[in-house]
């Protein structure tokens, strides 16, 4: 995941190993890290960009206790917690930096690791 400032600039970045989990479960997982790192920060308001049409669709359409999936309550509880949010669907050719942070995960630790700088070139 990417974490932009208001201009698009860059804040963060991260990633993750995340076993053999579904591409759908990975997607929101990414979610829940970025929003548990805005959060710690101290953000209030939020846009989340996912390239994942069926994690957008979730997100948006699932009512808080009636979601089968846990991932899902659990974004879905802490986007509570931000005084304004919205989550739109970006094309993948859009979220190209994030492709790059998931190709970087080269040990298989369980814990996020934190870019502070831009780890690779292209835009900001």
């Amino acid at each position: 995941g990417i974490v932009r400032n208001r201009y698009g600039e860059w804040i963060s970045g991260f990633n993750k190993y995340l076993w053999s989990s579904s591409v759908f479960d990975g997607k929101l997982w990414v979610i829940l890290d970025g929003l548990t790192i805005l959060i710690n920060w101290g953000y209030n308001n939020v846009l989340i960009q996912s390239n994942s049409l069926e994690a957008v669709k979730d997100l948006q359409d699932s009512p808080l206790e009636g979601s089968n999936s846990a991932l899902t309550r659990r974004i879905q509880q802490m986007l509570s917690r931000f005084s304004r949010w919205s989550i739109i669907h970006i094309s993948r050719e859009d979220n190209q930096d994030v492709d790059k942070l998931v190709k970087m995960v080269h040990e298989r630790r369980h814990g996020v690791q934190l870019f502070e700088d831009l780890p690779f070139g292209g835009r900001v």
